[in-house]
C-alpha cells in the first residue's frame, strides 16, 4: 500500500533479555496510531525492566498492532493498547475488560496506562450465593473509565452481595 496517509510501525528493540519483542512484520498505521505508539514506547522505555514485560506484535485476528504491558508481580493489572489503520484505539485489560473504538483526546491513553501502573484499578463483583450477576472494572481514582457486564436492576442489586478487588501498583512488593 503506497498511501501517504499511512506509515509503517518501526521495529522496536530493547535489551537482550527481551523486555521488548521485535516486530517481525509491519502494518500500515494511521498517523494518530503512529504518534500514540511513539508516545507509549517513550513512556515504556522509562519503566524499570524488571517491573514489566513489554511486547508489540501484529495480531492477524485483531487486524492491527497490540502494545502489551504485563507487570511482573502478582495482584497487578496489565493492559494492551490496540492500534491500526483507523484513528480508533482499543484498550484491553484484566479479565476480558475492553474499550473498543475509542477516540481519546491527546494524553488520555498515557493517563490510562499510568493509572493502571499506579494501581488505580478496582474490580467490583455482585453475587447472589456463588452466582456472579455483575462484574465490572474501573480505572482511575474517580473511576473515570469502566467496562464489564451490564448493570443490574436496583431491585436485584439489593439482593446481591458486593465485593471489591483492588490491584497493587507495578513494582510494589507485597
Amino acid at each position: 500500500m503506497n498511501d501517504d496517509s499511512f506509515t509503517s510501525a518501526p521495529q522496536l528493540k530493547r535489551d537482550p533479555l527481551g523486555s521488548f519483542s521485535t516486530i517481525v512484520d509491519t502494518a500500515p498505521l494511521s498517523p494518530i496510531a503512529t504518534a500514540l505508539l511513539a508516545e507509549l514506547r517513550g513512556w515504556a522505555s522509562t519503566l524499570p525492566p524488571s517491573s514489566v514485560i513489554i511486547r508489540e506484535h501484529l495480531h492477524a485476528g485483531y487486524g492491527g498492532l497490540l502494545f502489551e504491558l504485563r507487570p511482573s508481580l502478582p495482584d497487578t493489572m496489565g493492559v494492551s493498547i490496540g492500534v491500526g489503520s483507523s484513528s480508533d484505539i482499543d484498550v484491553f485489560w484484566g479479565d476480558g475488560y475492553r474499550l473498543e473504538d475509542w477516540k481519546p483526546q491527546e494524553g488520555d491513553v498515557l493517563r490510562l496506562c499510568k493509572a493502571i501502573r499506579a494501581g488505580e484499578v478496582v474490580e467490583e463483583t455482585w453475587k447472589v450465593g456463588g452466582l456472579v450477576l455483575e462484574k465490572r472494572c474501573y480505572i482511575g481514582r474517580d473511576r473515570q473509565l469502566g467496562s464489564g457486564s451490564g448493570l443490574l436492576p436496583t431491585w436485584l442489586r439489593r439482593l446481591a452481595r458486593r465485593s471489591e478487588r483492588t490491584f497493587r501498583p507495578w513494582g510494589e512488593a507485597a
